[in-house]
Protein backbone atom coordinates (compact mmCIF):
# COMPACT_ATOMS: atom_id res chain seq x y z
CA UNK A 1 0.00 0.00 0.00
CA UNK A 2 0.77 3.75 -0.49
CA UNK A 3 2.08 5.37 2.64
CA UNK A 4 1.43 9.32 2.52
CA UNK A 5 3.05 12.05 4.55
CA UNK A 6 0.44 14.79 4.39
CA UNK A 7 -3.07 14.59 3.04
CA UNK A 8 -5.04 17.00 1.19
CA UNK A 9 -9.11 17.86 0.35
CA UNK A 10 -8.53 16.14 -2.76
CA UNK A 11 -8.24 12.93 -3.44
CA UNK A 12 -5.53 9.49 -2.11
CA UNK A 13 -3.75 10.15 -5.53
CA UNK A 14 -2.86 13.69 -4.73
CA UNK A 15 -1.59 13.42 -1.13
CA UNK A 16 1.98 13.85 -0.41
CA UNK A 17 3.58 10.29 0.10
CA UNK A 18 5.43 9.42 2.86
CA UNK A 19 9.00 8.50 1.05
CA UNK A 20 8.65 11.70 -0.71
CA UNK A 21 8.69 13.78 2.35
CA UNK A 22 11.24 12.30 3.71
CA UNK A 23 13.73 12.56 1.36
CA UNK A 24 12.75 15.79 0.32
CA UNK A 25 13.36 17.28 3.95
CA UNK A 26 16.34 15.11 4.51
CA UNK A 27 18.03 16.84 1.33
CA UNK A 28 16.80 20.37 2.71
CA UNK A 29 18.25 20.14 6.05
CA UNK A 30 21.77 18.46 4.62
CA UNK A 31 21.75 21.47 2.25
CA UNK A 32 21.23 23.81 5.19
CA UNK A 33 23.79 22.11 7.00
CA UNK A 34 26.30 22.00 4.83
CA UNK A 35 27.94 25.48 5.86
CA UNK A 36 28.72 24.37 9.43
CA UNK A 37 30.10 20.94 8.37
CA UNK A 38 27.00 18.56 9.48
CA UNK A 39 25.05 17.57 6.25
CA UNK A 40 25.31 13.85 7.63
CA UNK A 41 23.78 14.90 10.69
CA UNK A 42 21.14 16.84 8.96
CA UNK A 43 20.04 14.06 6.28
CA UNK A 44 19.93 11.54 8.94
CA UNK A 45 17.44 13.41 11.06
CA UNK A 46 15.54 14.47 8.17
CA UNK A 47 15.16 11.04 6.91
CA UNK A 48 13.73 9.53 10.39
CA UNK A 49 11.99 12.75 11.74
CA UNK A 50 8.62 11.10 10.59
CA UNK A 51 9.09 7.51 10.65
CA UNK A 52 6.30 7.30 12.96
CA UNK A 53 4.22 8.07 10.01
CA UNK A 54 4.65 4.23 8.56
CA UNK A 55 2.11 2.91 11.03
CA UNK A 56 -1.47 2.03 10.58
CA UNK A 57 -2.16 4.53 13.21
CA UNK A 58 -1.15 7.55 11.25
CA UNK A 59 -2.36 6.45 8.22
CA UNK A 60 -5.67 6.12 9.77
CA UNK A 61 -5.33 9.76 11.06
CA UNK A 62 -4.79 11.13 7.29
CA UNK A 63 -8.54 9.61 6.81
CA UNK A 64 -9.88 11.26 9.88
CA UNK A 65 -8.83 9.04 12.93
CA UNK A 66 -7.20 9.97 16.36
CA UNK A 67 -4.14 12.41 16.66
CA UNK A 68 -0.87 9.59 16.76
CA UNK A 69 2.61 10.40 18.15
CA UNK A 70 4.75 10.42 14.68
CA UNK A 71 8.16 11.50 16.23
CA UNK A 72 9.12 9.10 18.76
CA UNK A 73 9.64 6.51 16.34
CA UNK A 74 12.16 7.14 14.53
CA UNK A 75 13.89 8.89 17.62
CA UNK A 76 13.90 5.68 19.19
CA UNK A 77 15.17 4.70 15.89
CA UNK A 78 17.78 6.92 16.17
CA UNK A 79 18.92 6.50 19.64
CA UNK A 80 19.16 2.43 19.37
CA UNK A 81 20.98 2.53 15.64
CA UNK A 82 23.22 5.56 15.47
CA UNK A 83 25.07 5.35 18.46
CA UNK A 84 26.18 8.48 20.96
CA UNK A 85 25.66 10.45 17.82
CA UNK A 86 21.70 9.30 17.79
CA UNK A 87 20.75 10.48 20.99
CA UNK A 88 21.47 14.33 20.08
CA UNK A 89 19.37 13.71 16.72
CA UNK A 90 16.29 11.83 18.76
CA UNK A 91 16.70 15.17 20.48
CA UNK A 92 15.86 16.90 17.59
CA UNK A 93 13.45 14.12 16.03
CA UNK A 94 11.20 13.78 18.84
CA UNK A 95 10.76 17.88 19.33
CA UNK A 96 10.79 18.72 15.69
CA UNK A 97 6.49 20.11 16.08
CA UNK A 98 7.05 20.75 20.24
CA UNK A 99 10.41 21.71 20.36
CA UNK A 100 13.83 20.42 22.11
CA UNK A 101 12.60 18.75 24.84
CA UNK A 102 15.08 18.10 28.46
CA UNK A 103 17.04 15.10 28.55
CA UNK A 104 15.69 13.61 31.67
CA UNK A 105 13.06 15.86 34.35
CA UNK A 106 8.95 14.51 35.56
CA UNK A 107 7.93 15.37 32.57
CA UNK A 108 6.64 12.77 29.79
CA UNK A 109 7.87 14.68 26.99
CA UNK A 110 11.20 14.80 27.98
CA UNK A 111 13.35 12.51 26.03
CA UNK A 112 14.21 10.06 28.51
CA UNK A 113 10.55 9.49 28.48
CA UNK A 114 10.35 9.82 24.74
CA UNK A 115 12.67 6.52 24.16
CA UNK A 116 10.88 4.49 26.29
CA UNK A 117 7.23 5.38 25.00
CA UNK A 118 5.56 2.18 23.02
CA UNK A 119 4.71 3.12 20.20
CA UNK A 120 3.02 1.28 17.25
CA UNK A 121 5.40 -0.86 15.10
CA UNK A 122 5.72 0.62 11.05
CA UNK A 123 4.87 -1.52 8.08
CA UNK A 124 7.06 -4.41 8.02
CA UNK A 125 7.33 -3.88 3.95
CA UNK A 126 7.02 0.41 4.49
CA UNK A 127 9.15 1.59 1.03
CA UNK A 128 11.14 4.19 2.98
CA UNK A 129 14.67 4.73 3.37
CA UNK A 130 16.58 4.72 7.14
CA UNK A 131 20.50 5.75 7.54
CA UNK A 132 22.75 3.64 7.09
CA UNK A 133 25.02 3.17 9.90
CA UNK A 134 26.70 6.82 10.11
CA UNK A 135 29.89 7.64 11.77
CA UNK A 136 28.89 10.80 12.61
CA UNK A 137 31.84 13.02 14.07
CA UNK A 138 31.46 16.74 15.64
CA UNK A 139 32.46 19.09 12.65
CA UNK A 140 34.19 21.26 15.88
CA UNK A 141 37.01 20.58 17.86
CA UNK A 142 35.64 19.43 21.59
CA UNK A 143 37.06 22.16 24.16
CA UNK A 144 36.70 20.66 27.67
CA UNK A 145 35.96 23.46 29.11
CA UNK A 146 33.03 24.67 27.09
CA UNK A 147 32.37 20.72 25.36
CA UNK A 148 28.87 21.06 27.06
CA UNK A 149 27.92 24.24 25.41
CA UNK A 150 29.49 23.07 22.41
CA UNK A 151 26.85 19.93 21.60
CA UNK A 152 23.97 21.91 22.91
CA UNK A 153 24.48 24.77 20.58
CA UNK A 154 25.39 22.24 18.10
CA UNK A 155 22.46 20.21 18.36
CA UNK A 156 20.18 23.31 17.87
CA UNK A 157 21.92 24.02 14.87
CA UNK A 158 20.64 20.75 14.00
CA UNK A 159 17.35 21.30 14.82
CA UNK A 160 16.92 24.63 12.94
CA UNK A 161 17.95 22.67 10.01
CA UNK A 162 15.38 20.02 10.55
CA UNK A 163 12.52 22.42 11.50
CA UNK A 164 12.56 24.74 8.57
CA UNK A 165 13.24 21.89 5.96
CA UNK A 166 10.16 20.17 7.35
CA UNK A 167 7.91 23.30 6.92
CA UNK A 168 9.21 23.91 3.93
CA UNK A 169 8.50 21.39 2.37
CA UNK A 170 5.43 20.80 3.84
CA UNK A 171 4.26 24.10 3.01
CA UNK A 172 5.03 23.55 -1.46
CA UNK A 173 2.77 20.37 -0.99
CA UNK A 174 0.15 22.24 0.77
CA UNK A 175 0.26 25.98 -0.69
CA UNK A 176 2.70 25.95 -3.35
CA UNK A 177 2.27 29.69 -4.20
CA UNK A 178 3.14 30.44 -0.78
CA UNK A 179 6.31 28.70 -1.15
CA UNK A 180 7.32 30.18 -4.25
CA UNK A 181 7.03 33.36 -2.86
CA UNK A 182 9.58 32.62 -0.28
CA UNK A 183 12.15 32.04 -2.81
CA UNK A 184 14.77 34.57 -4.57
CA UNK A 185 15.71 36.84 -1.06
CA UNK A 186 17.81 39.23 -1.74
CA UNK A 187 21.86 39.11 -1.37
CA UNK A 188 23.67 40.61 1.60
CA UNK A 189 24.95 43.06 -0.85
CA UNK A 190 22.04 44.37 -1.70
CA UNK A 191 20.28 44.36 1.30
CA UNK A 192 23.78 46.88 2.45
CA UNK A 193 22.81 48.96 -0.21
CA UNK A 194 19.72 49.79 1.10
CA UNK A 195 20.81 49.84 4.77
CA UNK A 196 23.76 52.41 3.90
CA UNK A 197 21.30 54.51 1.97
CA UNK A 198 18.41 54.68 4.74
CA UNK A 199 21.60 55.52 7.01
CA UNK A 200 23.30 58.13 4.63
CA UNK A 201 19.49 59.53 4.79
CA UNK A 202 18.96 59.40 8.28
CA UNK A 203 22.47 61.57 9.11
CA UNK A 204 21.70 63.94 6.39
CA UNK A 205 18.66 64.90 8.34
CA UNK A 206 19.50 64.68 12.24
CA UNK A 207 20.42 67.56 14.03
CA UNK A 208 24.67 68.47 14.76
CA UNK A 209 23.55 67.48 18.47
CA UNK A 210 26.54 66.24 20.92
CA UNK A 211 24.79 63.19 21.34
CA UNK A 212 24.14 62.22 17.58
CA UNK A 213 27.93 63.35 17.28
CA UNK A 214 28.68 60.76 19.77
CA UNK A 215 26.57 58.10 17.65
CA UNK A 216 28.28 58.99 14.61
CA UNK A 217 31.68 58.34 16.31
CA UNK A 218 30.55 55.16 17.43
CA UNK A 219 29.11 54.04 13.85
CA UNK A 220 32.63 54.79 12.59
CA UNK A 221 34.33 52.86 14.89
CA UNK A 222 31.93 49.98 14.20
CA UNK A 223 33.04 49.94 10.42
CA UNK A 224 36.80 50.80 10.90
CA UNK A 225 37.05 47.53 12.68
CA UNK A 226 34.56 45.66 9.64
CA UNK A 227 37.23 44.39 7.19
CA UNK A 228 39.29 42.67 10.70
CA UNK A 229 39.67 38.98 10.45
CA UNK A 230 36.02 36.98 11.88
CA UNK A 231 36.38 36.48 15.87
CA UNK A 232 34.72 37.83 18.39
CA UNK A 233 34.42 41.83 18.58
CA UNK A 234 32.99 43.62 21.54
CA UNK A 235 30.59 46.88 21.41
CA UNK A 236 29.72 48.40 24.65
CA UNK A 237 27.84 51.78 24.36
CA UNK A 238 25.04 53.46 26.79
CA UNK A 239 21.33 52.60 25.94
CA UNK A 240 20.78 55.52 23.37
CA UNK A 241 24.07 55.07 21.77
CA UNK A 242 22.78 53.59 18.58
CA UNK A 243 24.41 50.10 19.50
CA UNK A 244 21.37 48.38 17.08
CA UNK A 245 22.10 50.37 13.59
CA UNK A 246 26.19 50.62 14.44
CA UNK A 247 26.51 46.79 15.02
CA UNK A 248 24.56 46.10 11.82
CA UNK A 249 26.19 48.06 9.91
CA UNK A 250 29.40 46.07 11.02
CA UNK A 251 27.66 42.89 10.53
CA UNK A 252 26.33 43.48 7.00
CA UNK A 253 30.14 45.33 6.26
CA UNK A 254 32.37 42.34 7.95
CA UNK A 255 30.01 39.47 5.90
CA UNK A 256 30.45 41.35 2.78
CA UNK A 257 34.67 41.15 3.67
CA UNK A 258 34.89 37.50 4.21
CA UNK A 259 31.91 35.91 2.50
CA UNK A 260 30.02 34.69 5.33
CA UNK A 261 26.43 33.68 4.07
CA UNK A 262 24.11 34.95 7.20
CA UNK A 263 23.80 37.37 10.26
CA UNK A 264 22.14 35.97 13.34
CA UNK A 265 20.98 38.67 15.28
CA UNK A 266 20.08 37.65 18.58
CA UNK A 267 18.48 39.70 21.54
CA UNK A 268 17.67 39.26 25.21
Amino acid sequence: MDLYAHSNSQSEETWQKLSEHLTNVAALASCFAESFGASGWAHAEGLLHDQGKATVDYQKRLRGGARVDHSSLGAQWAAHHLGPAGRLIAACVAGHHGGLGDGQSSDGSCLAARLKKVVPKMFEDADITTPRSLSLHFPFKPHKNRLAFQIVFFTRMLFSCLVDADFLDTEEFMDSGKAKWRKGFPALSELSERFQGNLRTMLENIDSTDINKCREAILSACLARAEEQPGIFSLTVPTGGGKTLSSLAFALQHALAHGLQRIIYVIP
